[in-house]
């Protein structure tokens, strides 16, 4: 992740520390395919809209997002398969959240769940001419919800 991030954001992040050891202290949750294991660590309290506004006091915390999957993709890397998945928020704010693993049966369309820790937040040019502000997430758990 730390390699990724500036090519993820365009250049326009780096991951910052804090958030580097946090995944370097927990790695073996990073993927987790267990649900149990990790919703425990979530901050509960935090939102979208908290890391809008100050992105810097949740870098060492894992945090739980659920929405509407905007866009997924998977690719094949040196370290095996790789998901990213766009989810967008109940106000409309959107994670990109990057999953080192498979995605299974998680289409665009679908509602979706990601833990993670934040990375940065970078915004990208929307098919509508516009630009979306995002947080970038390095995923631990990532599943399909129930609809």
């Amino acid at each position: 992740m730390k390699d990724g991030t500036p090519m993820l954001t365009e250049d326009q992040a780096s991951m910052e520390q804090t958030s580097y050891d946090f995944i370097a202290k927990n790695n073996d949750l990073f993927p987790s395919t267990d649900k149990s294991k990790v919703i425990n660590l979530v901050d509960k309290s935090v939102t979208t809209k908290h890391l809008n506004k100050n992105l810097n006091l949740y870098l060492n915390k894992f945090v739980k997002i659920s929405g509407d999957v905007i866009d997924i993709e998977e690719d094949n890397i040196p370290i095996g398969t790789t998901a990213i998945v766009y989810i967008s928020d109940e106000n409309d704010n959107t994670v990109m959240a990057v999953y080192p693993g498979a995605s299974g049966e998680i289409f665009e369309g679908d509602v979706a769940t990601v833990i993670g820790v934040p990375i940065a937040n970078f915004s990208y040019e929307n098919v509508s001419g516009g630009y979306t502000n995002t947080t970038l997430f390095a995923a631990s758990f990532l599943s399909k919800e129930n609809q």
